[in-house]
């Protein structure tokens, strides 16, 4: 009687993992093949590591050679151009200040102690003078334009 019901529990759970398999294949294309792929490599050996490729900035201006092949292994070299601009040819990110803004800037050098004019809202010689001042004698990078660090440090 015992061998019985083993024989019918082992032959229902045949019957539900079979059921479970079509079931799963039905509903996912990929399932039949990603399980056959991972019984096959459970015995293969470890893949290779895959080595990742150099990033190129973006802020780098210049051009870059590249040689790709094609699908029929003839080699093409492509040149791939790295600017600030996209693809409609509209340049990225902030090129001017606002004169508010430049007034705002000159005002926080003012009470800093670097700018001695009056906020004209202008981007001048003396402002660029007093940025540059103001960044060497805050350890920052010296550029006399406003960086984030810069106008951080201003209260800005």
């Amino acid at each position: 009687m015992m061998a019985g019901l083993a024989f019918i529990n082992k032959l229902f759970n045949i019957i539900i993992s079979s059921i479970l398999i079509i079931t799963l294949a039905l509903t996912s294309p990929t399932f039949l093949t990603s399980f056959a792929q991972t019984s096959a490599n459970s015995k293969a050996t470890p893949e290779k590591p895959v080595a990742k490729k150099k990033r190129i900035s973006s802020t780098e201006n210049q051009t870059a050679n590249k040689s790709v092949t094609s699908p029929n292994r003839v080699k093409v070299n492509k040149k791939r151009a790295i600017s600030s601009r996209t693809k409609k040819g509209k340049v990225r990110g902030q090129r001017e200040i606002e004169p508010s803004r430049i007034v705002e800037i000159q005002n926080a050098l003012v009470v800093a102690g670097y700018y001695k004019n009056q906020p004209s809202g202008k981007w001048d010689a003396a402002t660029t003078q007093a940025m540059s001042a103001y960044q060497g004698a805050n350890g920052f990078k010296v550029t006399g334009k406003p960086d984030a660090l810069s106008l951080k440090n201003l209260g800005l």
